[in-house]
């Protein structure tokens, strides 16, 4: 039962920091760090990064 709850627990806190990291990931995105109504799912997160960084890429 203990085991258990320690699995469950790191679970939780596993989940936590990749909601966190998406959000961050989000904030430095440019369009969206504004728009904080409109909710994006990390696959929409991800690939508006993607875009993002080969759009730097084609600048350079």
């Amino acid at each position: 039962p203990t085991s258990i709850a320690r699995r469950n627990e790191r679970e939780r806190n596993r989940v936590k920091t990749i909601n966190s990291t998406f959000l961050k990931l989000r904030a430095h995105l440019p369009g969206t760090s504004n728009n904080k109504s409109k909710k994006l799912s990390k696959v929409q997160i991800l690939r508006s990064a993607i875009q993002y960084i080969n759009q730097l890429g084609d600048i350079l």
